[in-house]
């Protein structure tokens, strides 16, 4: 019985230092959002996120019957040498549709200056995450943003091969073969 409390107490510790990938990037966010990199970033992405448009020609911000809101999330996933980056928008669709959307946009700083693309092939593909609504298909309830942050943030944080113990993504999966 005394080495069962023993091994109880050592796996309680152990699970409860444990923390994802999306609360150590979390928690480092006011950190990485402190710097001069990000703040660049996202003083750029406010003006020419709204310039970019979509496959419709619409802005991505609001279209017609599909898309009612759309934010620049706060998260900036940067590269190690910090010129390449990539963004969240984070869109809330039609009520009438079941599902809300993040658009996962890619950086590169060239000339010293933030270029947004939507399209980065030939090595990645645009990417364009789903996430279900709550409630029934009849009264489909958005995600809040902060839900939809969460959830997309995860998903950056996930994608590829990753290491299960950093805050860190895979670079070659998001930024190709640079």
């Amino acid at each position: 019985m005394k080495h069962f409390f023993s091994l109880f107490i050592i796996c309680s510790i152990l699970n409860g230092c444990k923390t994802s990938k999306l609360d150590c990037y979390n928690s480092n966010l006011n950190d990485i959002s402190a710097t001069v990199e990000y703040q660049q970033v996202m003083k750029s992405a406010r003006v020419k996120l709204p310039l970019l448009k979509g496959k419709t020609g619409e802005s991505l911000f609001k279209q017609k019957d599909y898309i009612d809101s759309a934010i620049i999330d706060k998260a900036v996933f940067f590269n190690r040498d910090k010129t390449k980056c990539i963004l969240l928008l984070l869109r809330q669709t039609d009520r009438s549709l079941y599902l809300d959307n993040a658009l996962i946009i890619q950086g590169s700083k060239e000339n010293q200056k933030w270029i947004f693309r939507l399209d980065r092939l030939p090595e990645v593909p645009e990417t364009d995450f789903v996430v279900n609504k709550s409630g029934p298909r009849s009264n489909p309830l958005s995600n809040t943003f902060d839900e939809l942050s969460a959830k997309t943030r995860e998903f950056v944080l996930t994608g590829g091969t990753v290491s299960a113990f950093n805050c860190e993504i895979d670079e070659k999966y998001w930024f190709g073969n640079d």
